[in-house]
């Protein structure tokens, strides 16, 4: 007998199966030949022992032993020679592990961008594909519970649709085998503060934090638990969002931060080493800091940063991310001083800025902070909204003191913008004339337009038709735009519509949409398809031609509150 302990080797095992295989089917062949015989031999009418094979026969059928086993055993026999085949056919078990990895990565990890979902609703659906890949065959599920990096993503949250066990997080510090760590901590009202002493042991291991939390306090009670070991040295990456924006409604200059007082030297220590920060909701303070020369990306939403003189610190304060590649500034408010200020602007340069994002700004902060960061090689792109027509004044309240169509134009004049993003949900003020055709008429060097749930009337089609546009526009020009994206439009004159796009020379266009259907009640327009005569038309004469149907759209792409921009890696 072969000993079990001693490997057979490929040519023997092979050999042995097949010889067995033959045996098998000649000892089965045999078999059934022998039972012809006794058939045969009981029809005959030679003297022979009756009771004796008629014992024996039933012997076999009333206990089923042999053949009962034999046919199990052979239907075993065949699922592992199906098991066998198939895995040995199956591209993924010829594959290379660090390709098998990038395969399953892919998987794990693939987010479409358009996606508005939250950080808690992303952290869900990764481990809903982790666990259906687990529950594929086993050679997945050994493959999959042996990665580390899998289950690098420790989630803690604590939310009225998902709520995340202690045991849970256990699991996915052990099953993550010393990999880095992303943690997402996302709580609304109450942080668990047991769950976030069981991640301090592996503060060491963190290369990323998310937090998500209804007020300020919660972020400084987390931050303050997880800095306290002076162990986060692997941290490049920091993203903190408080939903609670009550403190925007105040009319002093008291900042609201995400940082108690004693976290924030350590704070300072950290920043140095972060390749990436988000902040929403709540600032920080500006004045005297210094990035690392490793930020690359730096987005700021929703924040009350004070007065201007603040605005002014914090864009000192970028002026020393010398290789900041990202800079995305949303919804910031600075508030402006009652009495004049002859404040002193800065004047920085980013060398390695790519993009340049400002969406949702006053007048004031928009004007600072295009005139401080010096012209360069990188994007600009602008959403305009209604906010950029005013002046948030401080005085005995809160006073939005309107800035005339003039100041808009000197405003944009030597900008070089390269996408301009209008809404009509958020930017009814700026897509009227004569607003928007200063605003256009100023921007020399514009690209790409891309509107919002506009209505493209004959009204709206004169006013910005290239390069003469209605007679009473005070001598404005538009220079021609070569890309437009026209997302939720409302098409209500086709003709005027073909005027406007040839008057452009529009080579690039991303349409999706409705026609009027002569009611002004949104129920009756009905959604644009690629057979009406108008898509066919720009699909014609417009060679970067690209039709979307509604349904296929994400909605609220520019909602200034989401928390979609909030992921991990």
């Amino acid at each position: 007998m072969q000993d079990s302990d001693q490997p057979t080797s490929y040519a023997q095992l092979l050999h042995q199966w097949e010889e067995t295989g033959a045996a098998l089917a000649n000892t089965t062949c045999t078999y059934l030949g022998l039972c012809s015989s006794l058939e045969m031999l009981s029809l005959s009418n030679q003297a022979i022992h009756r009771e004796d094979i008629i014992s024996q026969v039933d012997g076999v059928l009333k206990h089923k032993a042999l053949h009962d086993i034999s046919i199990a055993q052979l239907a075993q026999s065949q699922s592992i020679l199906i098991r066998t085949r198939n895995r040995l056919a199956s591209p993924i078990q010829s594959l290379p592990e660090v390709v098998l990895t990038l395969i399953f990565s892919y998987v794990l990890h693939y987010w479409d961008p358009t996606d508005d979902q939250d950080i808690e609703w992303q952290v869900r659906e990764y481990y809903r594909r982790l666990y259906t890949m687990i529950s594929v065959c086993t050679v997945w599920r050994n493959f999959v519970t042996s990665m580390g990096t899998y289950w690098s993503i420790i989630p803690i949250i604590r939310e009225s649709h998902l709520s995340i066990s202690r045991q849970t997080v256990s699991l996915c510090l052990s099953n993550s085998a010393g990999a880095p760590l992303d943690l997402v901590i996302v709580v609304p009202r109450h942080a668990p503060r047991d769950m976030v002493q069981g991640i301090l042991n592996h503060t060491s291991r963190i290369k990323s934090i998310h937090i998500a939390t209804g007020k300020v306090i919660l972020i400084q009670d987390i931050f303050d638990q997880l800095v306290q070991s002076d162990d986060l040295g692997l941290l490049s990456e920091l993203s903190l969002c408080t939903t609670d924006l009550s403190h925007f409604r105040r009319i002093d200059n008291t900042l609201t931060t995400m940082f108690s007082f004693e976290s924030y030297p350590r704070l300072l220590k950290l920043i140095q080493s972060l390749t990436r920060l988000s902040l929403y909701g709540a600032t920080i303070h500006w004045r005297g800091l210094k990035f690392s020369t490793k930020l690359i990306e730096l987005r700021l939403q929703q924040l009350l940063v004070g007065s201007t003189s603040h605005l002014c610190e914090f864009i000192q304060a970028i002026s020393s991310a010398v290789q900041l590649r990202h800079l995305t500034v949303i919804s910031l408010y600075a508030i402006v001083p009652a009495a004049p200020v002859n404040d002193i602007y800065p004047i920085i340069s980013l060398p390695n800025l790519q993009s340049l994002v400002l969406e949702d700004l006053h007048y004031d902060t928009l004007s600072i902070i295009l005139k401080s960061i010096e012209p360069g090689t990188h994007k600009l792109t602008l959403y305009l909204t209604d906010k950029c027509l005013f002046r948030p004044i401080l005085n005995h309240t809160h006073q939005n003191v309107a800035v005339d169509n003039t100041q808009v134009r000197q405003l944009f004049e030597g900008a070089v913008v390269d996408t301009l993003i209008l809404g009509d949900r958020y930017s009814t003020q700026v897509m009227k004339s004569p607003t928007l055709l200063s605003i256009l008429a100023a921007l020399k060097q514009l690209k790409t337009l891309k509107l919002e749930e506009c209505t493209i009337d004959t009204d709206m089609c004169s006013l910005i038709v290239s390069p003469e546009p209605l007679e009473f526009s005070m001598g404005y020009k538009i220079k021609p735009i070569s890309e437009w994206h026209l997302t939720s439009a409302k098409i209500v004159n086709p003709e005027a519509f073909k005027e406007l796009v040839l008057s452009h020379g529009v080579q690039t266009m991303v349409l999706s949409g409705a026609l009027d259907h002569t009611s002004k009640d949104s129920m009756d327009w009905r959604p644009l398809c690629r057979e009406d005569e108008i898509v066919e038309w720009l699909a014609h004469n417009i060679s970067g031609f690209c039709f979307e149907r509604a349904q296929d759209c994400p909605t609220n792409r520019f909602d200034f509150m989401s928390r979609s921009w909030q992921r991990v890696r």
